[in-house]
């Protein structure tokens, strides 16, 4: 029995696995398609904008200038704008990859752009991917990208093209902010003060569901996220996400634009980059999730997908908001269980199971239950016995979350039992049965959380009396988040 249970453990561990997600508001594909065909589409206008031709001496003097910075922003190699590609690609790797434009040019840019260990590292400090911090990231890189431009335009010779490159990968970082604002799961809820499993699980669910969003000039439609937009533009599935994708590829359109004129001309388009910054998601749909969760959780079944009534009143995405907490998690560990003495029994257990979050109306603290069934093996014993572990998991609220969420720090107090009488005839149905108190180190990886666990327990004397300390609590496991709440004005 013990044989079985161990290796449908493993199967039950491996198939999680299966389920992980990509932790991006788009897929580098879809930063890069919307780069590259926003820098085509402006190129296409400013060729017929800014062509050379002899009109008297000024006039052949201008157009000059402008046709040379124009082909330099608008270069055609093979039939294809020579920067484009590029741009789509850097509109890819700024931010996710690389965190700052003068990384790109950098002896290590290569390495840092294909790196997963470097990736991994930025994703736990993205906030400024999320609002309000996404907006203003993506206007600071515009204005410095702006002012760039205005550099190279003033340079001469080679030294326009390095200054030019040098506005290009700026303007890279604010448009990868951009296209960030534009996406469902980067809204509503505060990432930095929530765990990286959390934001994972709720930045998807939001992203798959869709959010009504108002921007400055009064326009609602409803946003969506990842894999909508596909490589090629043809991801959307319904019209309100063509119509979502439309906008964005606007604005977009809009800001490249705005970004190589200044260049060719010398000349910020102000009313341009005021069109942009209004075009920005302001306000959003941001229900109170906190309630939601409760009647998902324990009403009419919305358990499994986290769905729920919306609210649809718009609410300033400028505010603060609440953190993103786990609703339910499935999960496999092991545990050792040891006396302090030689007198008592030591045993060791692997179990699977899942926790659920419990609705603290007081504090709404992220209170979660877990119960787990498995077998436990006394070491004293030949017998393999039918055991269960269950308790509740309480966060330490001083320092609950740390390094923006890669822990989380948890007390949990449980029971840990075995009944060897369901596996096998006995009289003596209770093997043993003891009271823990744990500490929690959650690692949070994606929507995976790796769980240490140190404790001590109290032994069951006759009648389920806890009086007596000893037994010390040592535990390991592993749990992938599936559904997450929070969000809602502070």
């Amino acid at each position: 029995m013990s044989r079985i249970i161990q290796e449908r453990s493993i199967w039950v561990l491996l198939s999680l696995f299966l389920f992980a997600t990509n932790a991006t508001a788009w897929e580098f594909d879809e930063h890069r398609f919307l780069g590259m065909t926003s820098y085509e589409n402006a190129c296409n206008e400013l060729i017929k904008k800014y062509p050379y031709h002899d009109e008297g001496e000024d006039s052949a003097e201008k157009n000059r200038a402008g046709y040379l910075l124009a082909k330099v922003a608008c270069l055609k190699v093979d039939g294809k704008y020579f920067y484009a590609d590029l741009y789509g690609q850097s509109c890819g790797i700024a931010g996710d990859h690389l965190s700052s434009p003068e990384d790109f040019k950098s002896k290590i840019a290569d390495r840092k752009a294909s790196s997963m260990q470097n990736y991994s590292l930025l994703a736990l400090q993205n906030s400024e991917h999320f609002y309000p911090h996404v907006m203003r990231h993506s206007q600071k890189y515009l204005n410095s990208s702006m002012l760039l431009a205005l550099d190279a335009h003033n340079e001469q010779g080679i030294k326009v093209v390095e200054l030019f490159e040098d506005a290009f990968f700026t303007h890279a970082f604010a448009d990868h902010y951009l296209q960030d604002s534009f996406s469902a799961g980067h809204m509503g809820f505060n990432r930095p003060a929530s765990g990286a499993a959390a934001s994972m699980t709720l930045h998807t669910e939001w992203n798959s569901r869709g959010r009504l969003v108002m921007n400055g000039k009064g326009e609602k439609w409803r946003l969506t996220g990842d894999g909508k937009i596909g490589k090629d533009g043809t991801g959307w599935e319904t019209e309100e996400e063509r119509e979502a994708q439309e906008r964005l590829l606007k604005v977009s359109n809009e800001s490249v634009y705005s970004f190589l004129e200044t260049f060719i001309t010398g000349e910020r388009r102000v009313e341009s980059e005021l069109e942009i910054w209004s075009s920005f998601p302001l306000m959003a749909e941001v229900p109170d999730n906190f309630s939601q969760a409760v009647e998902e959780v324990y009403g009419m079944g919305g358990l499994l997908i986290g769905s729920g009534d919306t609210d649809e009143e718009m609410k300033n995405l400028g505010l603060f908001n609440k953190p993103a907490q786990i609703k339910w998690t499935l999960d496999t560990w092991g545990f050792i269980v040891a006396p302090l003495d030689d007198k008592d029994l030591q045993a060791n257990g692997v179990m699977v199971g899942g926790s659920v979050f419990v609705p603290d109306i007081v504090f709404q603290w992220p209170l979660r239950a877990y119960f787990g069934i498995g077998n436990v093996h006394p070491y004293e014993n030949k017998t393999d016995y039918l055991g269960f572990d269950t308790g509740l998991i309480f966060p330490l609220p001083l320092f609950y979350r740390t390094q923006d969420g890669l822990f989380a720090h948890e007390i949990s107090w449980g029971l840990t039992g075995a009944f060897k009488g369901a596996l096998e005839s006995s009289a003596d149905k209770r093997a043993f049965l003891i009271s823990s108190v744990s500490y929690r180190l959650n690692i949070e990886i994606g929507q995976w959380i790796f769980r240490p666990q140190i404790g001590l327990g109290l032994k069951d004397v006759k009648g389920a009396t806890f009086n007596q300390l000893r037994y010390t609590y040592f535990g390991f496991g592993i749990g992938r988040v599936f559904s997450a709440f929070g969000g809602g004005i502070q």
